[in-house]
């Protein structure tokens, strides 16, 4: 199956495609539409996924100048509220001032584009760059976890990748570029990730790989994941035939499934130059 010429990768279906080829391709290219729920309970579930998602609005409102109080008034959802006060009582420490929220960021890379949305990215021209991403799920993964995902590769290479005009028209160094993941249901435990000139190498090798293996993959069906678990959190599992009853909601440790995340509309990147 051809990938589409202007196919633009993300961490989301860099993703999906680590996890299962064949989730990446009924999700991307056949554009499969499968109605079966991604966890159970289905109710707890939509009500944190649309929780998550107002949780994000609120901060960006935060960051782009609206007052505390203002968004304040709109809670209603006790989980909401709790978050919301975590953040504004042990919000992520020692940022720079110069901040954007909801940033858009793409650049060209191995004949396709790789992008990205960052909840927020706070430069400190000619010093440093701090990448922070609002995670509302329910567990604190561990670090070593977090390391591996793709999104932890994907942001900060395109932040050190395209970062000129954030800089002084001078490319990040790695080791000024760091990665926070912060949870509201954990405010005293983020996760910090650092990087550095080995780690770039790597990752640039890493995603040109995963690109080149998308990209020319020659198969009527692509292959099934080997680890049965992770079917457990797809919508996909019964077309597949690897179960009918999605996994429980409470027995999640990690962030291993997200499919059910707001998707990029990347009609409307703004691409950064470099």
């Amino acid at each position: 199956m051809t990938l589409p010429a202007d196919f633009i990768f993300s961490q989301n279906n860099l993703q999906d495609f680590v996890d299962c080829p064949r989730r990446f391709q009924l999700k991307y290219l056949e554009k499969t539409v499968w109605p079966a729920p991604v966890s159970e309970p289905i109710e707890e579930n939509d009500r944190l996924i649309r929780l998550g998602l107002k949780f994000h609005q609120m901060v960006h409102q935060h960051y782009i100048g609206i007052s505390d109080e203002e968004i304040s008034r709109f809670q209603g959802d006790e989980n909401l509220k709790a978050w919301w006060n975590a953040f504004l009582q042990n919000p992520p420490k020692d940022l720079p001032e110069t901040t954007r929220s909801e940033m858009d960021i793409s650049m060209p890379f191995e004949n396709y584009r790789l992008a990205a949305k960052i909840d927020l990215l706070a430069v400190e021209p000619g010093k440093r760059a701090v990448i922070v991403d609002w995670k509302t799920t329910q567990n604190l993964p561990k670090p070593s976890f977090l390391i591996k995902r793709i999104q932890s590769q994907v942001y900060p290479f395109l932040v050190i990748s395209t970062g000129t005009s954030l800089n002084n028209n001078q490319p990040f160094d790695p080791s000024q570029v760091t990665m926070i993941y912060w949870y509201p249901v954990y405010p005293d435990t983020p996760v910090l990730l650092t990087f550095d000139q080995n780690w770039l190498k790597e990752t640039r090798q890493t995603l040109s790989r995963l690109v080149h293996e998308i990209s020319t993959m020659d198969r009527e069906i692509y292959p099934l994941t080997i680890d049965p678990r992770k079917c457990q959190f797809c919508r996909y599992r019964s077309l597949c035939e690897r179960g009918i009853k999605a996994g429980n909601l409470g027995d999640e440790d990690n962030e291993a499934e997200e499919e059910a995340s707001p998707e990029i509309n990347f009609d409307d990147i703004q691409e950064i130059p470099f």
